[in-house]
């Protein structure tokens, strides 16, 4: 409904929204209408066509290929390389609080994957993230799943209150 609502008001304003983008301002948005309104015009303040990209840059993300490099760490339970992960997006900027949050979605959408007969119905995913995520859950057990997104909640709690985000998350 909300992405529906952003393409509605970029043809009114007259710029384009790809399908991909409207469902990632949505999805970032986690149901606030006012907040996807605001990522929409941020992303119109980059460029006159939006793209799922476009959008992903304005919000701070690097892409979600991240997302399942450092999942894919996680279930090899390869440290180094998960620190490497968090180490070069800390580099490139990303908020890692926000990291922290899409980590805790990714998760949720593990459980979701895992255990849906029609997961489909429940999440909101970019068509080439659908496929990705299939494969990923396959990796990990439900107690794996539950216990990541126990410590990932505690994590973002514990990085609202301390100096020093990034040894948080790590």
């Amino acid at each position: 409904i909300i992405a529906g609502r952003l393409q509605f008001i970029a043809q009114s304003e007259g710029f384009t929204l790809d399908g991909d983008a409207a469902l990632l301002i949505a999805r970032l948005a986690d149901g606030g209408v006012r907040d996807a309104i605001s990522l929409l015009d941020l992303c119109s303040s980059h460029g006159r066509e939006i793209t799922a990209e476009l959008a992903a840059e304005a919000a701070g993300l690097a892409g979600h290929g991240y997302l399942f490099r450092l999942t894919d760490a996680l279930a090899k339970q390869d440290t180094g390389e998960a620190l490497a992960i968090i180490d070069e997006l800390y580099r490139q900027s990303v908020d890692l609080e926000r990291l922290c949050e899409e980590m805790i979605s990714h998760f949720r959408d593990l459980m979701i994957f895992k255990s849906a007969a029609k997961p489909d119905e429940l999440i909101v995913l970019l068509p080439e993230e659908r496929e990705q995520l299939q494969k990923q859950q396959a990796d990990f057990k439900m107690s794996a799943i539950l216990h990541g997104l126990t410590v990932l909640q505690e994590t973002l709690g514990r990085m609202s209150r301390s100096p020093n985000r990034r040894t948080e998350l790590e």
